[in-house]
């Protein structure tokens, strides 16, 4: 499974979030959009918001 969906920061950047995976072998989590790309991997499979959460200041811009 592939979800993306985008989300605009405070300053005005675009940022694109991504989750891939399945139950039976995990979940990778991303965030696009500045220079450097995050990304965190975990077995659980998290909603939308969560992933918002998790890269909360990726997309602050202070991480």
């Amino acid at each position: 499974m592939i979800d993306v969906w985008t989300k605009q920061a405070p300053d005005g950047t675009t940022i694109t979030f991504k989750k891939e995976g399945t139950k039976e072998v995990g979940y990778i989590y991303s965030a696009e959009g500045r220079t450097v790309k995050e990304t965190s991997s975990m077995r659980d499979e998290l909603t939308r918001l969560e992933v918002e959460t998790l890269f909360a200041d990726y997309v602050k811009g202070t991480k």
